[in-house]
């Protein structure tokens, strides 16, 4: 059972979001392509598997398929439309309207611009960020700490004022490398891609299995 982790004593300024799985309901997403992905070369993991190896950019091989960028490719196509139009977890959009006049927000995250641009328009989030990060504007991914670094630099934030939002082990690394709190975001539906031990061993300064609760955290 997922419990909130103790009440928060500081006072953050500077909120940090992740995108997919965070945020956006990318993860089914993402599982649909890969599985159409896969069965066009003949394999049909579970989507048990499937979830296992999300974030492995060897992860075709384990089926047996030797194209792995061809693959990665198929799966970037069938994604693409989706993830323009993806829905926001229930309460994100609640929270960012709570937030935004009173916070400095930031949005970080590895998907590509042109795919965070047409969501954000689709989800009426385009005013809502001060900073907004892809892929393409980092030379290293999460788990490095760079994207948090620059996301901080460009907003003149300040680390001890600072918390990361995400749901994945390399949003809290990257937390833990930037020396940033960090928020787990942990709802029911993520049981099937994430081992909560596993997220926790990173140790987040809170966990939350809803965004209401966030606003516990951040006042």
């Amino acid at each position: 059972m997922v419990k909130l982790i103790s009440m928060n004593t500081k006072k953050y300024q500077y909120i940090l979001f992740d995108w997919d799985g965070c945020l956006a309901k990318t993860l089914d997403i993402w599982l649909k392509a890969y599985r159409i992905a896969y069965g066009e070369y003949g394999v049909h993991p579970t989507d048990q598997e499937i979830a296992h190896h999300f974030g492995d950019w060897e992860a075709p091989k384990y089926y047996g398929i030797t194209d792995i960028e061809g693959c990665f490719n198929k799966i970037d196509a069938i994604a693409s439309k989706d993830l323009k139009k993806v829905d926001l977890y229930e309460g994100a959009k609640q929270v960012l309207d709570n937030l935004k006049m009173a916070k400095n927000l930031a949005l970080l995250s590895s998907s590509p611009r042109e795919i965070i641009k047409a969501a954000l328009e689709h989800n009426q989030l385009t005013d809502y960020f001060l900073v907004v990060l892809a892929g393409e504007d980092v030379t290293h991914h999460k788990p490095h700490p760079e994207i948090i670094e620059k996301g901080l630099e460009l907003l003149k934030g300040d680390k001890n004022q600072s918390v990361m939002i995400g749901d994945s082990r390399k949003d809290l690394e990257a937390a833990n490398n930037a020396g940033v709190d960090s928020v787990l975001f942990y709802p029911p539906s993520h049981t099937l891609f994430y081992k909560f031990d596993e997220l926790k061993a990173y140790k987040p300064t809170f966990t939350i299995n809803n965004f209401e609760k966030l606003l516990q955290i951040i006042k």
